[in-house]
């Protein structure tokens, strides 16, 4: 567990967020596959999957408060209802694709922006899978945009970065 009781750095501690929010996506992962997933090869059961599903929900939230949350300060809502305007979405090493919603609700991923760097203000929401019958492997960060250079029609919207392309930083504006 990470412990703030000695002064650290500004960088360390954004070392730190990066180091501890990908624990995080690994571990709610492996605590998904290996205690909530559902089987899938045989005849499926929706109740049984989404009774799952809410369970892990309820731990997820609790996993994200203790790894997360508790020890960066951050305020405590449940985990994936809202963004954290705390944690800011950076991309490693110059532009990232991405995928905008074309609304904010709707189902499609189609919208302008392709494309984030260090000019646009991204913050985190949650992870991610498109499929939730099946395995999680956190394969996306779901990103709220607060602003972008060269879409600002894009701002409110949401977006989907692949994880691998993330790293997460404490915003300093907050």
């Amino acid at each position: 567990m990470v412990s703030f009781k000695t002064p650290i750095s500004e960088q360390s501690c954004m070392d730190n967020l990066d180091k501890v929010m990908h624990k995080f996506k690994f571990a709610s992962r492996n605590l998904y596959n290996d205690c909530f997933a559902v089987d899938t090869t045989g005849e499926l059961d929706i109740r049984e999957h989404n009774d799952a599903n809410e369970r892990f929900g309820d731990l997820e939230c609790v996993l994200f408060q203790k790894l997360v949350a508790e020890p960066f300060s951050l305020p405590n809502f449940r985990y994936g209802t809202a963004p954290y305007q705390e944690i800011r979405i950076s991309s490693k090493g110059g532009k990232a694709s991405m995928m905008l919603n074309r609304t904010g609700s709707s189902p499609y991923w189609d919208g302008p922006a392709k494309f984030f760097d260090a000019k646009d203000h991204l913050v985190f929401m949650s992870f991610f899978d498109w499929i939730q019958l099946a395995y999680k492997d956190n394969a996306y960060v779901l990103a709220q945009v607060i602003s972008h250079a060269e879409f600002p029609e894009a701002a409110g919207k949401r977006a989907l970065i692949e994880s691998w392309q993330v790293e997460f930083q404490l915003d300093s504006d907050f």
